[in-house]
């Protein structure tokens, strides 16, 4: 409604286990209700057609963590580290 670019995160199906389900819910009630430069906002905790839950936040651009991890000469480094 708000047109803004918006990341979901969600469990995939063969991990939508009780405990994570939760967990998941956790995390986007307590990251919610934080406010800081350096975490990323959470717009709404919803929960989809499969009973899943779903954290929306704002979107950002970047690079993955673990394009990082995985590769030390990836050209993001560059930007990083001094």
């Amino acid at each position: 409604a708000l047109l803004r670019d918006v990341a979901v995160k969600t469990l995939r199906p063969e991990l939508a286990l009780p405990r994570l389900s939760r967990a998941l819910h956790e995390e986007g009630a307590i990251t919610g209700s934080l406010e800081h430069p350096n975490i990323v906002p959470v717009h709404a905790l919803r929960v989809d057609p499969h009973g899943r839950p779903l954290m929306v936040m704002k979107r950002i651009e970047g690079v993955a963590w673990g394009a990082l991890v995985a590769d030390p000469e990836h050209p993001a480094w560059a930007r990083l580290l001094p």
